[in-house]
């Protein structure tokens, strides 16, 4: 059985989730396939399904570890993220796929319409994702040039987004304006999360910390949101551990992962090896 429609084509696989998840296991030579399909991708035939891009794939974004398509479903447009196999750090999402759809019942994160992961011995090998597309812009287009947040209202939609994601037991790790969706065109969410990688289970004050300096807001906006957040969230954010994480741990960080030491660890990585061959 084959459901093919404007570049996502999509087709049945046999076998059943061991684990009495939603999905389905299939089996290629050494590696694993789960494949999951939501309900309310309207228009396909239920069960698990593998995915091709077709010619009219629109490329939204490509980094060094993931690709971003647009595609076009008889229901409407959606997105498809390919995670690529180097990313030895990429999580199970088919874990944390009840989450994931109740977050997007609470508006705060783009449904997962189907899921594709390949694991090899035990470890993720690479991931396909596809969830709705929510047309809008980045919250980082309502910041200015000091990086402030232009509409109040965007603070007070943040934090409840943090709140949200603790009620279902996530925490939003990589919280970047770049990974947050303001929606236009009628749609009444405040503010959508895109990044489902990015989401990991049981949040702390430690990890809502460090997300909420992502958000990279000058102090007293970012003040703002804690205190918004510690009214209604379980975990509270202190002060302190806010201004430590934004002001120390994050430039930090930052260095760490900038080009040139990049290329510095790289070079020490291959004289190390290098002496010893030798």
């Amino acid at each position: 059985m084959v459901w093919r429609e404007r570049g996502l084509g999509i087709s049945r696989v046999s076998g059943c989730d061991p684990t009495g998840g939603v999905g389905q296991w299939s089996r290629r030579g050494r590696f694993d396939v789960y494949r999951w399909l939501s309900t309310h991708l309207e228009g396909a035939p239920g069960g698990a399904w593998c995915f091709r891009l077709g010619p009219d794939a629109e490329l939204i974004a490509r980094g060094d570890r993931h690709s971003v398509f647009r595609l076009s479903t008889p229901t409407g447009d959606c997105v498809l993220k390919r995670s690529h196999a180097h990313l030895r750090r990429l999580g199970s999402l088919r874990k944390q796929l009840s989450a994931l759809e109740s977050a997007a019942q609470a508006g705060v994160v783009a449904r997962p319409l189907a899921l594709q992961e390949i694991s090899l011995g035990g470890r993720v090998h690479r991931s396909v994702l596809v969830y709705e597309y929510v047309p809008g812009r980045p919250l980082a287009a309502s910041m200015d040039r000091f990086g402030q947040i232009r509409e109040p209202e965007l603070l007070d939609a943040a934090a409840a987004l943090m709140v949200e994601l603790e009620r279902v037991g996530l925490c939003m790790r990589d919280l970047s304006p770049h990974n947050l969706i303001v929606p236009c065109g009628g749609d009444s969410r405040p503010l959508v999360a895109i990044d489902h990688e990015s989401l990991v289970p049981q949040p702390s004050s430690a990890r809502q910390s460090r997300a909420l300096a992502k958000l990279r807001l000058p102090a007293w906006q970012r003040n703002a949101v804690r205190v918004r957040y510690n009214r209604y969230g379980v975990v509270p954010i202190g002060g302190t551990r806010c201004w430590f994480d934004a002001t120390v741990s994050l430039p930090l960080r930052d260095l760490n992962q900038h080009p040139a030491m990049r290329r510095v660890r790289r070079a020490a990585r291959c004289n190390m090896h290098s002496g010893c061959v030798r």
